[in-house]
Order: structure tokens, then C-alpha cells, then sequence
């Protein structure tokens, strides 16, 4: 793996192919640390325990209690577990 495990999509991790969904997850990752300020799963030092609660228990950062609903859902909607219901960068940008 050539990337930083904390941006990384789910699926990576269980060996299928970058994709541009992939890339809407790790977005979706950035969106959530500039909003927070804050490193995502910084509390995280075990590699292969980070991987597994990504993979099978679906972890994600905490979203804040005040954040704008609309960002917040675009935020979640980025980080799916399913790639298949991630929104495209077209959908989000709204081009």
C-alpha cells in the first residue's frame, strides 16, 4: 500500500482497485478534518486494529453535534461503506 491508511477507502484495504469512488471516500475523510481541525482516527496506533474496525465494523470519525446538516450528510454520504452508494464528484460539486 502506497497510501496513508487514514484517508484510505474500506475497499482498498480488502484488495480491490483505486477507483474514483475510492477517492470520494478519502474526500470525504478530508471534508470531516477541515471542518474538525482535527487528524481522523488519531487515536488509532495499531495498524491491523484500525484496519479491521474500517473494514468489518465500518468506523468513522465523529461528526460534530453542530455541524451543518447539509455538510454533515454530504460527509457520510462520502464515506459509505458500499463505494456503489458514494455520490460522484460531479454530484457533489453539482456539475
Amino acid at each position: 500500500m502506497v497510501a496513508t491508511p487514514f484517508y484510505t477507502a474500506p475497499e482498498i484495504f480488502n484488495g480491490e482497485e483505486p477507483s474514483t469512488s475510492s477517492d470520494v471516500y478519502s474526500f470525504g475523510i478530508l471534508l470531516w478534518e477541515i471542518l474538525t481541525r482535527k487528524q481522523p482516527f488519531s487515536s488509532y496506533t495499531d495498524y491491523e486494529k484500525f484496519k479491521k474496525e474500517l473494514t468489518v465494523n465500518a468506523i468513522r470519525p465523529e461528526m460534530p453535534k453542530d455541524a451543518i446538516p447539509s455538510l454533515s450528510k454530504l460527509i457520510r454520504s462520502c464515506w459509505d461503506q458500499d463505494p456503489n452508494n458514494r455520490p460522484s464528484f460531479s454530484e457533489i460539486s453539482g456539475v
